[in-house]
């Protein structure tokens, strides 16, 4: 998965991304079908906003977070960012579940009259 750390009225050191990317790769074990994660983080009114943005299951998403403190604000956006795709995929699952569900239904052994043997 590519990460990409940028800021926002922040200068991004080495240890914020390292420490962006350590919390992310484990978001990209469980969804393994999300590509490329952007993270801005940025100072607003004395806040530290993280926000994480990305694409997965066809539909783009987007997460934020404020706290007073950096890391905090990044820990609430991934927390965020693990509901959000959790819902997602159980969402997907159960979809994906009622349409085979459906299909199954649709290729059931039906006998017609016709087709019955008598001996």
């Amino acid at each position: 998965m590519q990460i990409t750390v940028s800021g926002h009225h922040l200068d991004i050191t080495d240890a914020i991304k390292e420490s962006v990317e350590k919390k992310l790769e484990k978001i990209s074990s469980r969804f393994s079908s999300i590509t490329v994660l952007r993270v801005i983080l940025s100072v607003e009114n004395s806040n530290h906003v993280a926000e994480i943005a990305g694409h997965y299951l066809h539909h783009d998403f987007s997460v934020t977070a404020k706290n007073q403190v950096l890391y905090p604000a990044i820990d609430k956006a991934v927390a965020k960012l693990n509901k959000h795709l959790a819902s997602k995929k159980g969402a997907s699952q159960a979809q994906r579940k009622q349409t085979i569900d459906v299909a199954d239904e649709d290729s059931g052994s039906e006998i017609d009259e016709e087709d019955t043997f008598v001996e």
